[in-house]
């Protein structure tokens, strides 16, 4: 929305907090109250993933999502080579991709953790695919964002060294969920060949 109703009179459709913040102005304003039946929180996922789903502008098609702040030297360099290729690809195929890796670069500006989080977690919300790339067992909040679009539905893929270097949940996530598979690699030259190899797996193309 151009200025100036962008500023106050528009909320975000692929925001879950705008959506509640336009439905509670909706109820207050008309003095209504909600249906004891009702779930909200229910309702509101399941419409943020229906328009995931038919690619609503202003969403992502893939998340791509890194332990980069938990790496260093040339591990570093080579995932974010990998992650610009992937992002690359996406691109080529006429589909978007968010990482936060392109908003850090190589000089490793990170940004102070609240806005981090909610810059990464607000893409996320607006994205229809999650990968995330997890070179061995490392705190990160990449688990983060990976069980948070698990709950959220989001069609999840991990790339992996080994099955083992993944959590337990996740690693139950892989056989027990559908929409969530993982692809290993031993060397991370190998991520891109292998992405281009299962995209039409990962973003159905």
């Amino acid at each position: 929305m151009p200025s100036p109703l962008g500023q106050s009179q528009a909320k975000l459709g692929t925001d879950a907090r705008d959506i509640r913040d336009l439905l509670d102005s909706l109820r207050l304003s008309g003095q209504l109250t909600y249906d004891s039946c009702i779930d909200l929180e229910a309702s509101i996922n399941t419409y943020l993933n229906s328009i995931r789903e038919i690619g609503i502008p202003g969403m992502y098609d893939v998340f791509i999502s890194c332990p980069m702040s938990s790496i260093e030297g040339e591990e570093y360099s080579l995932m974010h080579a990998a992650i610009e290729a992937m992002v690359e690809v996406i691109g080529a195929t006429g589909h978007s991709a968010y990482s936060a890796i392109r908003r850090i670069g190589n000089n490793r500006a990170l940004d102070p953790e609240d806005i981090a989080a909610e810059t990464d977690l607000s893409a996320l919300t607006k994205s229809r695919r999650f990968v995330m790339i997890y070179p061995r067992s490392l705190v990160s909040s990449c688990l983060l964002e990976a069980g948070y679009a698990l709950i959220n539905g989001i069609p999840s893929t991990y790339f992996v060294r080994s099955d083992d270097d993944l959590p337990y949940m996740l690693r139950g996530a892989v056989e027990a969920y559908p929409n969530a598979r993982r692809i290993r690699y031993r060397e991370p030259s190998q991520i891109l060949s292998l992405f281009k190899q299962y995209i039409g797996k990962i973003i159905q193309v």
